[in-house]
């Protein structure tokens, strides 16, 4: 063949590649810019942990857990795909830190992160971190984006599986048709007669706006599990008309939602877990709501530290004025009474505490705020403190040992003293490398 044939194929090869590079680089660009740019010091989409944020200004983002640092309370997410966003964006890592006042639920109950298993579909709220946190630094291949485009709405202050938002979205799904054979299921969603209040933060948008709608259809397999009363069963107790919730992975990469533009693919989404009546529900929520009861009488209820009071000529006691967090079982908020004995503790932003079981203290008053923002469930403690600690400063978090609790060890990997024996990746400074808040 002619050399110089082939030498303009090259050529013409050579723009092909220049011109998608600039493309997606000229994309990149612009994502970064408007995420740097846009967002001023005082924006109210910026979270901070050393206090509650603005109502009503997260974002919502859904996708699959990947990873898990729950000692840290960090995880990675791989968002659910979207036709709008270049596909080169599709399934990138979305790395997020809980907010110390962030709820977790799962199962529709209260959760931790150790309890949700990897490839459990979520759906979160998200706030932009401190000012830098959000800073996202242009890709070193421009062909090859390395972060996902929201990566700044790194701080989550919700998160949730399928049975928990559909739940509190007071919604359901009606099988419709079901076919083991063929592993799909059809399914509408519809609206239950549970008409509880959602215990989860301000929605920054619609429920509407959120998560799937509509007749769909999902992926069964054997893999699959069937809830059913208190026994496990099989696809085959599947039936047309049953209202049953599910946990969900794999959503839009199997796809219509976000991929029908690019693929015949017809599932939305493979079935983790069914519950096929109200009895299993009802026993996985309980099961769940046990073991985050466990969970913090163990470790101690988390709470925001609104200001303290040194008491002159006391010594090192003085008062303190915390506010709990939302998210809790009422049970736990029950535990704290006028007048009966508790204990503090210092911990970080990522509630990981020191070595040592708190500070003794009385509770003294108990006040209900008016309208609490997201994160605060607006139930105020003033408690005397028999020995102030540099931890108990304003804007800090602590953690509550109710009278009657009693606190074991903590495990070594969740201690910050004497060693930490920790990698902190990503997240918030510790407190130590803090500025103090200025006073108001």
């Amino acid at each position: 063949m002619d050399s110089s044939v082939i030498a303009s194929r090259d050529e013409v090869n050579e723009m092909k590649c220049l011109k998608r590079i600039r493309s997606t680089a000229l994309i990149c660009l612009m994502m970064a810019g408007s995420m740097t740019s846009a967002y001023g010091e005082d924006d109210p989409r910026i979270a901070s942990p050393d206090a509650f944020p603005a109502a009503g200004q997260a974002t919502y983002i859904a996708g699959e857990l990947t990873h898990v640092d729950h000692v840290n309370r960090t995880a990675i997410l791989r968002p659910d795909r979207k036709v709008d966003i270049p596909s080169d964006f599709w399934d990138l890592p979305f790395a997020i830190q809980m907010l110390p006042y962030a709820t977790i639920r799962y199962r529709g109950a209260p959760a931790e992160l150790r309890d949700i298993p990897l490839g459990t579909h979520l759906h979160g709220e998200f706030y932009l971190g401190p000012k830098g946190a959000y800073e996202i630094k242009h890709p070193e291949f421009p062909d090859s984006p390395r972060i996902y485009y929201e990566s700044q709405m790194q701080y989550a202050i919700l998160l949730e599986d399928d049975f928990s938002f559909y739940q509190r979205h007071h919604s359901a799904w009606k099988i419709l048709q079901v076919d083991p054979a063929k592993s799909q299921l059809v399914a509408e969603r519809v609206p239950t007669s549970d008409n509880t209040p959602s215990p989860a933060p301000a929605e920054s948008t619609p429920s509407t706006e959120k998560g799937m709608s509509g007749t769909r259809q999902f992926r069964i397999d054997r893999a699959t599990r069937v809830w059913m009363g208190h026994q496990i069963g099989q696809l085959e107790d599947l039936a047309v008309g049953q209202i049953i919730q599910m946990n969900l992975s794999r959503v839009s990469i199997l796809g219509t939602s976000y991929r029908k533009a690019v693929t015949d693919i017809p599932d939305d989404g493979l079935c983790n877990d069914l519950w096929i009546d109200e009895e299993s529900r009802s026993i996985a929520t309980e099961q769940q709501r046990q073991c985050h009861l466990a969970d913090q009488q163990f470790r101690g209820v988390p709470a925001h530290v609104d200001f303290t009071e040194s008491i002159p000529g006391a010594g090192a006691r003085g008062y303190v004025t915390v506010t709990l967090h939302a998210g809790m079982d009422p049970e736990l908020y029950a535990a704290f009474k006028e007048k009966s004995s508790c204990a503090i503790m210092t911990v970080e932003p990522t509630l990981r505490s020191y070595d040592d079981n708190g500070k003794g203290g009385d509770i003294e008053r108990i006040t209900l705020l008016e309208n609490p923002p997201p994160g605060s469930s607006g139930i105020q403690l003033r408690m005397h403190v028999y020995e102030m600690l540099e931890g108990f400063r304003r804007g800090r978090t602590v953690r509550l040992i109710a009278h009657g609790w009693v606190a074991p060890e903590r495990p070594r990997e969740e201690r910050l003293w004497p060693v930490d024996i920790r990698v902190f990746r990503f997240g918030p400074p510790g407190v130590a490398d803090r500025e103090p808040l200025k006073a108001k």
